[in-house]
């Protein structure tokens, strides 16, 4: 079922936005529900100043009975989570090799905690 549409082309026939939105793609979907996500980038941006919309407050729906929590599967890391880690070492191209990040990490793992 394709996603993230970009407008519709009539019917079951949509543009699909491909290459981070340089090229738009054309997708046909014959499934009988379409699920669609709206892009808020797609759309000029409204006039700072001048709407004259009101604001409503309204209730929120009563329950369907129609969706259903089924689980919750947490996975629990010996490592701390990266927001709450003091020092963070990435490797990558700019380590160049293994050999390098190796290097890297034992001077942090030699640092104190304040990070002198």
């Amino acid at each position: 079922m394709p996603v993230a549409f970009m407008m519709t082309r009539g019917g079951d026939t949509f543009g699909r936005p491909i290459y981070a939105g340089n090229a738009i793609s054309t997708v046909q979907s014959t499934d009988p529900i379409k699920v669609i996500t709206v892009r808020t980038t797609g759309f000029d941006p409204d006039a700072a100043e001048g709407g004259g919309a009101t604001v409503e407050k309204i209730e929120a729906a009563a329950d369907q009975g129609i969706s259903q929590f089924v689980s919750r599967a947490v996975t629990k890391l010996d490592r701390p989570e990266l927001t709450s880690a003091s020092i963070i070492v990435s490797g990558g191209r700019g380590l160049a090799s293994g050999e390098n990040y190796m290097k890297g990490r034992c001077q942090v793992k030699g640092r104190r905690q304040d990070g002198r």
